[in-house]
């Protein structure tokens, strides 16, 4: 059928004049006609194979339940299959709005979804869907065919990475975390969320729902979201950590649905950034974990060592150990105790816990973390919670990241909910890691005295409890 043609049965179908119908032709399988914000959605496929019957069979099921979100009817259904007419969900994508989202907006909105989803899996259905085996068969051969697209865009060594934990780390990871099946939705993202004018929650797109492994309901990209969702289901530390691996396989097999439509040039700027910060987040994996300790004498070569490294690429203080260029192993060690308990703490300084980063492969420290129990000035506007530098060797490998995760263990023990990071505008790379670590910005101020000057960006990291 011709677009032409289509337009012509949505009218139809519903009424509406051409300025009320909206085209959105960024669907995998079918394209949706969208009458007067979401009122009326009509569907028609795009390829060969398309089975809107599945739908519209899990949509009149699902009508049966008091359901916690605004979901879509069926209100027509050819037996060709040419076309399926919806009751729509009335709403702007989540996609649209994520960005800007405050964190009560996305507590909101997180409950709603968190109580949807316990209430979906506790429903049975007779229907089919598609085990964890199916699944990761089926990222594998969507992997192959991006392969080439990440060979352009990716260093030699990232590249290598990403392969690696696409046909091997991730992959066994998510097996040797099991399966559990459940009746899910199994698309619950960015684009699928609706948000109304209430801020009230819906949910479109019941195309691949079935018995899937219950991580399939948990790929929202935003990591903060996703976390609430997991907290209002009450999920297990096991399900949390397969919700997460399933979300960043998603992220780095997101291109897959864009190239087409918007390019491939348009696509990589976009995406790449994203797939890096999955690339560096999991490089650990291939260069050894990392633990975080608290300093003590028998680290005394250690923290020598460490800043022989540090002072030869640069004679700057460290971030998060601003003293240790100044002071000899020992004398910091002492310090970094009497800080911990709130001694000797010049004007300038707040108690804090000092930590080593030791990566447990080869006992090496990679790198410094500190957490500041309190934030007063001038901490409150340019410092944060939290101060860390990593060796100029081991960076690029995702240490920071792994490093201020493990960090927020330290921030429940002293009771921070909401930790404030910040970092130097100019550092691209810094702020990365708390993005990776769910890091929302709040805004700017500048810094203009001590060793480093210029604009710092403050970000708040809100502690889940999932850390540990």
């Amino acid at each position: 059928m011709k677009l032409s043609e289509e337009l012509e049965r949505v009218k139809n179908l519903t009424g509406a004049t051409e300025t009320q119908i909206k085209l959105h032709d960024d669907g995998w399988w079918s394209r949706a006609y969208v009458v007067n914000n979401g009122e009326y959605v009509i569907k028609f496929p795009k390829k060969e194979g398309v089975d809107f019957k599945h739908e519209a069979k899990v949509l009149n099921y699902l009508s049966g339940f008091n359901l916690p979100i605004n979901m879509q009817r069926v209100k027509e259904l050819p037996d060709d299959q040419s076309y399926c007419a919806l009751f729509g969900v009335k709403g702007t994508q989540l996609k649209e709005v994520i960005k800007d989202l405050t964190l009560e907006q996305k507590q909101k909105l997180g409950k709603q979804l968190g109580a949807f989803i316990k209430q979906l899996h506790s429903i049975k259905m007779d229907i089919d869907g598609t085990g964890l085996d199916a699944e990761l068969a089926h990222y594998k051969e969507t992997y192959d065919k991006l392969a080439a697209f990440f060979e352009r865009y990716f260093t030699a060594e990232e590249f290598k990475t990403l392969e690696t934990l696409m046909y091997d780390y991730l992959p066994q990871a998510r097996r040797n975390l099991g399966e559990k099946l459940m009746f899910c939705h199994a698309d619950i993202f960015e684009h699928n969320i609706i948000i109304d004018d209430d801020g009230a929650v819906g949910l479109i797109d019941f195309a691949n729902a079935g018995y899937c492994d219950e991580a399939a309901d948990f790929i929202i990209g935003d990591d903060v979201l996703r976390g609430i969702v997991l907290d209002e289901y009450g999920a297990s530390k096991v399900l949390r950590q397969k919700a997460e691996l399933k979300a960043d396989m998603s992220k780095i097999l997101s291109p897959i649905h864009h190239i087409e439509k918007d390019g491939e040039a348009v696509t990589a700027e976009r995406e790449i950034p994203i797939i890096r910060g999955v690339i560096n987040k999991y490089a650990s994996a291939n260069t050894g974990k990392i633990k975080l300790v608290l300093p003590a004498i028998e680290h005394i070569e250690k923290v020598a060592e460490f800043k022989r490294r540090w002072l030869q690429e640069t004679d700057n203080h460290i971030d998060g150990a601003p003293t240790l260029y100044k002071i000899e192993p020992e004398a910091w060690i002492k310090e970094c105790a009497d800080h911990r308990e709130g001694k000797n703490l010049s004007q300038e300084f707040v108690a804090s816990t000092m930590f080593l980063a030791i990566r447990e492969s080869d006992r090496k420290m990679v790198g410094v973390i500190q957490v500041r129990h309190k934030l007063v000035p001038p901490w409150d506007l340019i410092g944060g919670h939290i101060g860390y530098s990593v060796a100029h060797d081991e960076r690029g490998k995702g240490y920071a990241t792994e490093m201020l995760r493990l960090s927020l263990a330290e921030c429940k023990r002293l009771g921070i909910e909401k930790v404030m990071v910040a970092c130097f505008k100019d550092n691209a790379a810094s702020a990365q890691v708390i993005k990776n670590n769910g890091g929302i910005f709040e805004g700017e101020a500048e810094k203009t005295d001590g060793l480093s000057r210029g604009t710092i960006q403050r970000y708040w990291l809100p502690y889940r409890g999932d850390e540990l």
